[in-house]
């Protein structure tokens, strides 16, 4: 089973960021507390997600919606979504699956 991830990141402070953003590098999707795996290219296809190399001026106050999907077990009882900063620790959020 596929398990996509949304997440909305808003630029709140400081300059315009000029180079492409790395925030969704920190996403990661959990199926009964083992990492799923990663479908790599398959989140740009997912509606409402924003390619994050296509984001090349990120200015104060704008917001984008960054997607990774997952490969899970149909069967999970519980999801999980990790994200966190490099070397920082996760913000989680859980989801009962079905």
């Amino acid at each position: 089973m596929q398990a996509v991830a949304h997440l909305k990141h808003t630029h709140k402070s400081g300059p315009a960021l000029t180079d492409g953003s790395d925030v969704h590098d920190g996403t990661t999707v959990f199926a009964d507390g083992q990492r799923g795996t990663v479908l790599i290219g398959a989140s740009e296809d997912a509606a409402g997600c924003e390619d994050p190399y296509d984001v090349d001026s990120w200015k104060q106050g704008e917001s984008h919606v960054f997607c990774e999907t997952y490969a899970i077990p149909a069967n999970a009882e519980s999801v999980e979504v990790h994200w966190a900063e490099e070397d920082g620790e996760p913000y989680i959020w859980k989801f009962p699956n079905g």
